[in-house]
């Protein structure tokens, strides 16, 4: 199940959801976002577009471990250390247009991640 969110919306509206592990990939693009809601309880979660919004902050619970695909490109992120941490099975990580300057921990982390092809 794909889930697009429609302006004035909560992020994560209920009566769309019939089952967390229905969701696979979620797209929050393009709607003001200032913060990411917590996704961890969508088991099967792979892909989330969170792309052009005003994020500033990256927690490390906001995501389950198999996600594959996080788009976070052109937001406001100062940093992302130890939020991606236990991504393991990441793939694509798009991250370009934040305001990211000390990196130096965070490419170590992106190291550690055997699967990440896009960066």
């Amino acid at each position: 199940m794909e889930i697009y969110k429609q302006d004035n919306e909560d992020p994560l509206p209920k009566r769309v959801i019939q089952r967390d592990t229905d969701v696979t990939h979620l797209h929050l693009a393009r709607r003001g976002l200032t913060y990411i809601p917590d996704l961890s309880r969508f088991s099967m979660l792979r892909c989330v577009w969170l792309n052009n919004n005003k994020i500033r902050e990256v927690s490390r619970a906001s995501f389950n471990c198999c996600l594959t695909e996080l788009y976070l490109q052109n937001n406001d992120i100062l940093s992302i250390s130890g939020a991606l941490r236990h991504l393991t099975c990441l793939q694509v990580l798009l991250l370009s247009n934040n305001q990211m300057k000390c990196l130096e921990e965070t490419v170590s982390e992106l190291k550690n991640m055997q699967d990440l092809h896009t960066l």
